[in-house]
């Protein structure tokens, strides 16, 4: 499949950070990393050689150096940081944590976890969307069972009705 200039530019915006963060990575890590050829990483680092800050003096662009089994960015000339998410990757990653919190037993190790990032996203992305507007619910009972273990979490008293329908009464 033909890659587009668009999609190339996004790799090495990407790439220049996770180089920075992974100094002495060898060419064929940053392929399968990447998800694309050793070939077309040859290509991205060669390009890189021409990227830099305005001016375009030797002292302005990115000092990059490679071979084989290592890749090294001396100096990546403001490029350092990774990407910051768009509004719909920010609000995609948003819906995927809220779905993953909501399968996820409140008793699994990475609970935790997925919950404080999912409140760092939420806090980091600047969108108008309540956070209680993403709310995934999997089916019935896990609803019911999220609403009795938030009742005994904070020590409310549950009222719990049985519907006889043989009798056709409640208790």
């Amino acid at each position: 499949m033909a890659e587009n200039a668009a999609l190339r530019a996004l790799r090495l915006l990407d790439l220049v950070p996770f180089i920075v963060r992974n100094p002495g990575i060898s060419i064929k890590e940053l392929s399968q990393e990447f998800a694309v050829s050793q070939e077309e990483i040859l290509k991205d680092l060669n390009l890189l050689f021409l990227c830099g800050l305005p001016g375009y003096t030797p002292l302005e662009l990115i000092d990059i150096s490679f071979d084989d089994d290592s890749v090294v960015v001396r100096d990546p000339q403001n490029l350092d940081m990774p990407r910051n998410f768009n509004e719909a990757e920010a609000l995609a990653l948003r819906v995927a944590l809220a779905t993953l919190l909501e399968l996820t037993p409140t008793t699994h190790r990475n609970y935790e976890k997925i919950q404080r990032l999912s409140a760092k996203i939420s806090t980091a992305f600047s969108s108008e969307i309540p956070i209680n507007a993403i709310d995934f619910v999997a089916d019935r009972e896990r609803q019911i069972l999220k609403t009795l273990e938030l009742a005994l979490n904070s020590g409310k008293d549950v009222e719990l009705v049985y519907n006889n329908l043989a009798r056709d009464t409640s208790t």
